[in-house]
């Protein structure tokens, strides 16, 4: 191993660490009643706004977009007194609105984009690219809503005011206000929706 350029990655790593921690630092500065336990990871800090009471614990991964593969687009922004637990997953580049009072269980992941598959199916020379084309579409978890452990919220969903999405779902379609969504149990069996009495 050559020394040098080890110490030359070394630094560069180092580097990126620190403007890390700086953006994390100043984030928490902003916004006191926040708490981001370690290791949460944001990329690019300054595209997402928080409320207050605030809680993202560790492992929990943020992607705010604002890079050149999502056309510098994309954000994610968190209300009031919303519980994000350990290992979730935000990838913000199409935009993310997490509304007040909302819990985002262990391991969920919530999407707003993905490569478009019509258009590489359409022209095979994109899978060629630097970067795939993507579709971006805002997701909404509104006022309540519960996500839970290792479900995934796709593009362009809108969850409902007060609904519970229970462990282990894939939520394609919007969730109407006050109901639950239940996982498939059998390959064949639609999705579970039934509405809160």
């Amino acid at each position: 191993m050559n020394k040098l350029d080890f110490l030359k990655w070394y630094r560069k790593r180092l580097s990126r660490r620190y403007e890390e921690l700086a953006a994390l630092y100043k984030l928490e500065k902003r916004n006191p009643t926040v708490y981001i336990e370690d290791d949460v990871q944001i990329i690019m800090p300054h595209r997402l706004t928080l409320g207050k009471n605030i809680v993202i614990c560790r492992g929990t991964i943020i992607e705010c977009g604002g890079l050149e593969w999502c056309d510098y687009k994309g954000e994610v922004r968190i209300g009031d007194n919303v519980y994000i637990a350990t290992n979730a997953i935000l990838f913000g580049a199409g935009e993310i609105e997490i509304q007040r009072r909302c819990a985002i269980g262990v391991g969920a992941m919530i999407t707003s984009y993905t490569p478009d598959l019509e258009g590489i199916k359409k022209d095979e020379k994109l899978l060629d690219q630097k970067v795939l084309p993507h579709k971006f579409a805002k997701v909404t978890i509104e006022e309540g809503a519960m996500i839970g452990p290792n479900s995934i919220i796709l593009t362009g969903v809108t969850v409902g005011r007060g609904a519970v999405i229970t462990g282990g779902c894939i939520v394609r379609h919007n969730v109407p206000p006050d109901s639950f969504v239940f996982p498939n149990i059998k390959l064949n069996q639609k999705r579970y929706l039934v509405k809160k009495e």
